[in-house]
């Protein structure tokens, strides 16, 4: 919107809001709607200023600019000490009690005369608090609803607009007390300290928390959508009522973000069409929890969009505030076990940005709500509800997953177990064949990992089922890069087992060769998908991959038990893989170092590990050299990048 409109639309609000102050009656309650925190500053500050008699800070009143560099104007302008008209309070996040702060201040200035209005400043600070202490500001705003007599003089809340659905829903008391609404025009603004001011969301579906790579496992975001809808003709929506006139239109901007056009312009246009939807609904009309519902999804889909760290947690708290909202408003149902979900995975999304232990501990409590309503309506045999039950529990394990990475991993770990054999109890291949490999998948790694801290083989045993399992359906056809992640897990799985004390010789060799059979076949499909256009971005390290596929080579060329354990087998006993591995020591070895030296061009701007793959580098040509001579050493030489000879030649 342009400044001149913004002001134009602003200025005469300005003044019926000033007027009103003036007037200084009791009992009066009045909000001021702004989603420009800078804006609205200015606007508190210039109120301020012209009610008690000091000087404004733009005396050219009309038009009102539409940005300001005092963000702290309200405290610091300078009050009237002898006859305040409006007095400032920043709400007391400890103590979110705005009835206490006026009393607290008139007991510090004794018999104002008259006595002064006050405006509260920095309730969207709220936002970023937790829900216990959001639930007791709309508690106390409640209970201010029920003294409404003691209040001796007018009272103004600035909200952004999501905190007035809030008071609208949850605070309905306070709400009917009321005198005014001031609406003012202006870009939302991320809430930070400076201005004074993440498993899935259900996007009218489902969705699934999914980790990938066994080291250090991102969450990746699977979500198939319902189809779409078309968008309705302009003429339909136009002959609608209001209410029924905005859903239909935030439906249809739903619709095109639920099939892929996840824009920042239809995100907004969609939350404005929902939020003057609900503006026209009674607070017990059954629309509404599912209408904050999309809310809260639509913040989260911003949360999603490339933004700096703390405006994605802004996104994310403002998503938290509207589930937990709809909560109080349904207290069972697949709306209820929907929320749940939704809200969990909006806390597992804001425990990688701060406090990842009481985030995750928040998401599995929401998700284990979701999980025993789901149970308690005994739904989960119903085809249009197993999949969000299935996807809860695929969800549930992944936060479970997640956590074991902070505290208590072997019981985390059998948590997130669990719950993953329990999704495939309903992602069943003959009804959802890719989420059936996708859970494979995820339970495949959480076994890996259950392996590192148990050190049973048997865990990594049943890792490699799980993946093997999962690439049935996890096919480069059906999704290539799903393919080549659990390509690249399997290769893992069977290099530590390989590597494992309780496998016998023979068996490391074969692991060792399947090890190297998988990353080529994870290389393979990461080669394809980095030459489409635009490339497609993998799940896991490339380089790692290779750096990897070299260890494995050079070990199933060096390893000597692995070579005497062969030498002493009758050849006509192996297998045909197996006969070969003696033939192939050098060739295994020239293998491992142009996996390695792929890896060291490749971490160009990680130097711990370029180092770490200049040392096997250095590895294989040194046992190029014992096992082939000179003629070994300088064949392995003549593979080497010119740049990084004469690293090399200092150093052998």
């Amino acid at each position: 919107m342009a400044e001149s409109n913004v002001s134009s639309i602003n200025c005469p609000i300005y003044e019926r809001l000033k007027v009103a102050l003036s007037l200084n009656l009791r009992r009066q309650i009045f909000f001021a709607v702004c989603d420009d925190l800078t804006f609205k500053n200015q606007i508190a500050a210039q109120l301020q200023a012209e009610l008690t008699g000091a000087t404004s800070p733009n005396p050219a009143l009309s038009p009102l600019p539409a940005a300001s560099k005092t963000a702290s104007a309200v405290a610091t302008l300078p009050l009237s000490q002898t006859h305040p008209r409006l007095v400032s309070l920043h709400l007391n996040l400890s103590d979110p009690n705005i009835a206490a702060q006026i009393r607290q201040w008139l007991a510090q200035h004794p018999h104002p005369t008259p006595i002064p209005g006050f405006q509260i400043l920095g309730i969207e600070k709220l936002t970023r608090q937790s829900p216990s202490l959001q639930r007791l500001f709309l508690h106390h705003l409640q209970q201010m609803a029920k003294n409404l007599e003691s209040l001796d003089s007018s009272l103004l809340l600035w909200l952004p607009r999501p905190w007035f659905t809030s008071i609208q829903q949850s605070a309905p008391d306070f709400w009917r007390c009321h005198t005014g609404i001031f609406e003012f025009a202006g870009d939302p603004t991320p809430i930070s300290d400076e201005v004074d001011a993440t498993t899935v969301p259900e996007l009218g579906g489902w969705g699934n928390g999914e980790i990938e790579k066994p080291p250090k496992s991102a969450v990746a975001v699977v979500a198939p959508p319902p189809q779409p809808q078309r968008e309705p003709p302009v003429e339909a929506v136009g002959s609608l009522a209001p209410v029924e006139r905005y859903l239909t239109l935030g439906n249809s901007y739903r619709d095109r973000i639920v099939a892929g056009d996840v824009t920042p312009q239809n995100l907004s246009a969609a939350i404005q069409a929902y939020e003057q939807a609900l503006k026209g609904l009674e607070e017990t009309s059954p629309q509404v929890p599912d209408i904050l519902n999309d809310l809260g999804n639509l913040y989260w889909l911003f949360s999603r969009q490339p933004s700096p760290p703390e405006q994605a947690q802004i996104y994310l708290e403002q998503a938290l505030s509207l589930y937990q909202l709809a909560l109080t408003l349904t207290m069972t149902g697949q709306t209820y076990s929907r929320l749940q979900n939704n809200l969990g995975a909006v806390y597992a999304d804001l425990a990688r940005y701060r406090d990842p232990v009481l985030n995750l501990q928040n998401a599995i409590a929401a998700y284990q709500e979701a999980v025993r309503d789901s149970l308690q309506r005994n739904c989960t045999e119903q085809l249009d509800a197993f999949k969000q039950y299935a996807s809860t529990q695929n969800n549930l394990g992944t936060a479970y997953w997640n956590l074991a990475q902070q505290q208590n991993p072997d019981a985390n770990l059998k948590s997130a177990i669990a719950a993953y054999q329990q999704a495939l109890k309903y992602y069943t291949p003959d009804r959802e064949a890719l989420s059936y490999g996708m859970i494979q998948n995820n339970l495949g790694t959480a076994f890996w990992n259950l392996a590192q801290y148990e050190r049973s083989p048997d865990y990594l045993q049943m890792a490699i089922w799980s993946y093997r399992e999962a690439l049935q359906y996890r096919t480069f056809s059906v999704s290539a890069t799903a393919y080549a992640a659990t390509q690249n897990n399997l290769g893992t799985a069977y290099w530590h087992l390989a590597n494992h004390k309780a496998t016998p010789i023979l068996k490391r060799a074969e692991d060792l060769l399947l090890c190297v059979e998988a990353y080529h076949a994870a290389l393979e499909a990461a080669n394809t998908l980095k030459q489409q256009q635009p490339p497609v971005t993998l799940s896991f390290d490339f380089f790692a991959t290779h750096n990897n596929l070299g260890l494995a080579y050079f070990q199933l060329a060096t390893d000597g038990k692995i070579k005497a354990t062969l030498a002493s087998t009758d050849v006509q006993s192996l297998a045909p893989v197996l006969s070969q591995v003696l033939e192939k020591s050098l060739e295994y070895l020239e293998s491992a170092l142009n996996h390695h030296v792929i890896a060291w061009q490749g971490w160009t701007q990680q130097a711990e590990l370029r180092k770490s793959a200049l040392s096997y580098i250095l590895q294989a040509i040194k046992a190029l050299y014992q096992q082939g001579g000179i003629a070994g050493q300088n064949q392995a030489l003549s593979h080497l990048p010119s740049e990084l000879l004469p690293e090399v030649m200092k150093k052998l």
